[in-house]
């Protein structure tokens, strides 16, 4: 009897449901974390996006002075004048176009974009087969996206605008108007 009193029985300890937040992520860069290969340094990979965009920006300006025949031999008034402009309008677009980015990755265009969203579906083929059940979940999928990195877009197109600020600065010294 003793020994029946000893085996009371435990009542069993459920294990907590797990709660399905959806497929993992992928890495951001998946070569770099493959097996058998060292990952490639951060520092080198920041260093790269910094040298795109100024190439970039520098192509812009590159393309401004060819357009307005730099080549060719203008005067030095002239040809500085298409230099500084340059720099300074491709410097100009590339803080633009970031400052555009960044508002919208804070979601200052998310109810314009759901609500056109949700109107293009009403005239689909196959009726409304909206994405989102509503506003609410659109904006909690848009959360959880990952933000592109700005750093290096900004501060290489403020790098150029400044060249081309100096290079104003100097046009305006040289020939005042």
């Amino acid at each position: 009897m003793e020994n029946q009193e000893n085996n009371a029985t435990v009542p069993e300890q459920i294990p907590e449901e797990k709660t399905i937040t959806g497929p993992e992520k992928a890495p951001v860069n998946a070569a770099a974390e493959m097996p058998g290969e060292p990952p490639a340094p951060a520092k080198k990979r920041s260093w790269i996006a910094y040298v795109i965009w100024l190439l970039i920006g520098i192509g812009a300006a590159v393309w401004y002075m060819s357009s307005h025949d730099i080549w060719k031999g203008l005067e030095a008034k002239e040809s500085l004048r298409v230099v500084s402009d340059g720099f300074f309008i491709s410097g100009s677009l590339i803080v633009c176009i970031g400052a555009f980015v960044f508002v919208t990755q804070k979601g200052v265009f998310d109810a314009v974009r759901y609500a056109f969203g949700s109107l293009v579906s009403l005239f689909r083929k196959n009726g409304n087969t909206e994405k989102y059940l509503s506003y609410a979940h659109y904006k909690k999928s848009k959360e959880d996206n990952e933000k592109l990195n700005l750093k290096p877009m900004m501060l290489s197109g403020l790098a150029i605008l400044a060249v081309g600020l100096v290079l104003v600065a100097i046009y305006m010294n040289r020939y005042p108007a």
